[in-house]
């Protein structure tokens, strides 16, 4: 077989630029193409990174917010702990002494008043005795229940017999 060549090697030589041209075209369309995907690919994920990034800095300043709420709460109720605490500290059962006292006044003493100071812990009695005895007996009683020290009786008191107005001080033992 015989083949027959009736181009010129000028025109060979244009046919062979114009297929590398057109080959070079074609891989620089598909790597256009290629970039132009890749371009969209990245733009894709970064919309979606950065709504994630949004979300979670939105959700740690909720946090931060909540945080900083929770921790103001949290003084707050420290603060009323400690008043709590401090009125705790500063209670004296005085309901306690009261009934001891009621557990030794005779039958035959009233009592009007009983003052305490807390700081001193000094005591007033005030009320009347039926009698002296009655005076002197409830006298001793102080005496042996062991919650008193120094008990004062003014002499007025024990120079009158009956119907006697007294006011008693003393000291509580600490």
């Amino acid at each position: 077989m015989i083949t027959l060549n009736l181009l010129s090697p000028e025109q060979k030589k244009e046919i062979r630029l114009l297929r590398f041209f057109i080959v070079t075209k074609i891989i620089i369309i598909y790597l256009l193409l290629f970039l132009i995907i890749t371009a969209i690919v990245l733009l894709f994920a970064k919309m979606i990174l950065q709504n994630y990034f949004n979300k979670v800095v939105a959700n740690y300043n909720l946090n931060s917010k909540t945080g900083a709420l929770l921790s103001q709460d949290i003084k707050q109720f420290n603060k009323k702990l400690k008043s709590i605490q401090s009125i705790q500290n500063d209670f004296v059962p005085w309901s306690d002494l009261i009934f001891k006292i009621n557990e030794i006044v005779p039958e035959n003493i009233l009592l009007y008043a009983i003052e305490i100071k807390k700081t001193s812990g000094d005591l007033q009695l005030t009320g009347r005795a039926k009698t002296r005895d009655d005076l002197k007996n409830f006298e001793k009683n102080l005496n042996d229940s062991g919650l008193f020290e120094s008990i004062k009786i003014p002499f007025t008191s024990l120079l009158e017999k009956e119907n006697i107005d007294f006011k008693i001080t003393s000291s509580l033992k600490r």
